[in-house]
């Protein structure tokens, strides 16, 4: 096709590349580039040299060297208006006009963009400026929409490559060096949170938001001195009547929370809430001092000071009447992260149903790279969640939050089954769902383990967050891996990977969960009486000490051949107490070719690192 244009000449303009390993963001550069080419028919040519005005390390830890280094020789071609440029070995493609080339590429742990404006002799025409204005403010608005939404999902490292990308679009306006400073500071960077908001400020020191920013990073690190400063700051620049004072007051109260009061006062809030600490009579008299602070702004410092200094053990002994004083109190002003997560900690008790509690294997030196969760089914005590979930952390030794779906008796406990299976979501599937979304946020894949009933809360978490943004859930459902146990639940959401295991006869999933519809995504062992333990076996005891025939059976073929090579991929990933009784199950023929492919494995994994 003929060439829209002869882009002979020079070229100016700014790029974005980020690098990541599929997973956590590595390096992240940007910067500007001028280009000189030559088009001759449909082939160009030319040179060009970078420079580069910001870079990000992401994990400086690993001890990656985040730096680019190219050879400054390109060449492509043009096809209509569609171009196509390499820069080393990065092919870049996209669209050109007159006066403007947009390049990108998004390959496997590489995103990069170029966009350039045509040089010329040194000057343009008024309306080949106003093309590339027009053209520069679609795509700011488009990721500035985006780099928000993202934002608002809870997604913060989408959010941060759109950020980026604004920064790099836009590098003297504040909003792009804001929302990164936001977004690392969603993630618990810090230092870089503090270093991009800085950035923002130096281009409109007069935002108080990010002056509001700032402080809330400064106050979670403990740096009172600085956070007062911010947060006086966004005092000076915000609307009156904001509620900005109360950061203020906190910031400068902040340092002296480990010093004793001697004066209760409603005009010094915070040291109020400190003398509540030492109550002799909590559940009397809290209810009463705290009603007793008529100003709603005091008394909302008052309970986060007392809520901040009690230990978990004390908030959770509280009658629920005062602990739903504390959270309404809260609720007036407080509605960050922080407080939620205090709230998350302090206030709900650990036998509560969607509450979480971290078990740690008995071989202290297992680690995960992962969330693992467990979610149980019903008619389970809390002491009965507690001790399923050390088995598993102890069956796959890794560290394993418990998710506990609470036990309200068998009739309730079914009618929950039955509502979440029409789409009702249980407290349980809430927490699942607000975890799996801020692990994916930071990077981390989610492993979830479930039995019985918890298959269902799954599910419906699962479904909601499908439901609620399916552009999300198509992104970020392949960092799910799910196991069930006798599940319970008819259907799951296209997209995580599932395994989902059970004994050819237990009534639970043959009835009320998939059943014999889907044989082919339940894998049961076929031998040794493992059906039946007195009553068909449905107890989670069972599956755990059967986890290996489950491993096995989901690795042969409909008529016993063994997949060798997907058998040992497993293995690879699993416990050496796994991976022994599984040898042991296998015939010597087999048993010989996984030890032989699990050794190519790992000469390969020492290749690799």
């Amino acid at each position: 096709m003929t060439p829209a244009a002869d882009l002979t000449g020079t070229w100016n303009g700014s790029f974005q590349i980020d690098i990541d390993d599929g997973v956590d963001k590595i390096c992240s550069f940007s910067g500007t580039i001028n280009l000189e080419l030559q088009q001759s028919g449909t082939s160009l040519s030319g040179n060009y040299d970078y420079s580069v005005t910001n870079t990000q390390n992401y994990h400086p830890e690993w001890g990656i060297d985040c730096s680019l280094a190219f050879s400054g020789s390109t060449q492509g071609s043009v096809d209509g208006s569609r171009i196509t440029l390499s820069f080393d070995s990065w092919l870049l493609s996209g669209s050109f006009t007159t006066n403007l080339i947009k390049l990108s590429m998004s390959e496997y742990g590489v995103e990069a963009s170029v966009s350039l404006s045509s040089a010329g002799s040194g000057t343009q025409s008024g309306g080949e400026e106003l093309e590339h204005e027009q053209t520069v403010e679609a795509y700011y608005d488009e990721y500035k929409e985006k780099s928000i939404q993202y934002l608002k999902d809870g997604n913060f490292k989408s959010a941060l490559t759109y950020f980026e990308k604004l920064v790099g679009l836009a590098p003297n306006d504040y909003f792009g060096w804001y929302g990164r400073g936001i977004s690392f500071s969603a993630l618990g960077q810090y230092s870089q949170a503090i270093d991009n908001l800085n950035e923002a400020l130096d281009r409109n020191p007069t935002k108080y938001d990010v002056w509001k920013a700032g402080g809330d990073v400064y106050y979670k690190l403990n740096d009172c001195d600085n956070a007062y400063k911010y947060y006086s700051n966004a005092v000076k620049y915000g609307p009156t009547n904001s509620g900005l004072e109360s950061y203020q007051i906190i910031a400068e109260k902040c340092a002296q929370f480990t010093q004793p009061s001697t004066e209760l006062s409603e005009n010094d809030p915070i040291a109020m809430g400190k003398d509540l600490v030492n109550l002799q009579f909590p559940h009397v008299e809290l209810k009463e001092k705290i009603l007793e602070v008529k100003d709603l702004n005091k008394r909302k410092i008052l309970v986060f000071t007392y809520l901040k200094n009690i230990s978990p053990e004390v908030a959770r002994d509280l009658p629920d009447d005062v602990k739903n004083l504390i959270k309404e109190s809260l609720k007036l002003k407080y509605e960050s992260l922080v407080v939620k997560r205090l709230i998350l900690e302090k206030l709900v008790a650990d036998n509560e149903d969607g509450s979480v509690r971290k078990v740690e294997p008995d071989n202290k030196n297992a680690k995960s790279t992962n969330s693992v969760y467990y979610v149980n089914g019903i008619l389970n005590s809390k002491e009965d969640v507690l001790k399923n979930a050390k088995t598993l952390a102890n069956t796959i030794e890794k560290p394993v939050i418990q998710v506990y779906n609470r036990s309200e008796g068998a009739l309730i406990d079914l009618a929950e089954s039955a509502l979440g299976k029409l789409g009702y979501l249980p407290p349980a599937s809430e927490t699942l769902k607000m975890k799996i979304k801020s692990d994916i946020a930071q990077g981390k894949p989610v492993e979830i383990h479930a039995h019985s009933q918890g298959a269902i809360i799954t599910s419906a978490a699962l479904y909601s967050l499908k439901n609620e943004d399916p552009e999300w859930f198509a992104k970020n459902a392949h960092k799910i891996k799910v196991s069930t146990y006798g599940g319970a639940a008819w259907t799951y959401p296209d997209g995580p990977d599932y395994k989902h295991r059970a004994f050819l006869l237990d009534p639970v999933s043959l009835f009320g969960g998939k059943g014999l519809q889907s044989l082919k995504n339940i894998k049961t062992p076929y031998s040794k009486g493992h059906f039946f333990d007195g009553f068909p076996n449905h107890s989670w005891k069972g599956y755990m000490e059967n986890i290996h025939e489950f491993i096995i059976n989901e690795h042969k073929g409909f008529f016993g051949g063994l997949d060798v090579k997907g058998l040992s991929k497993e293995l690879n990933e699993q416990n050496p107490k796994v991976v022994e009784q599984v040898l042991k199950n296998l015939s010597e023929n087999e048993r010989n070719a996984v030890k032989y492919e699990l050794g190519n494995l790992a000469v390969k994994n020492r290749g690799s690192t």
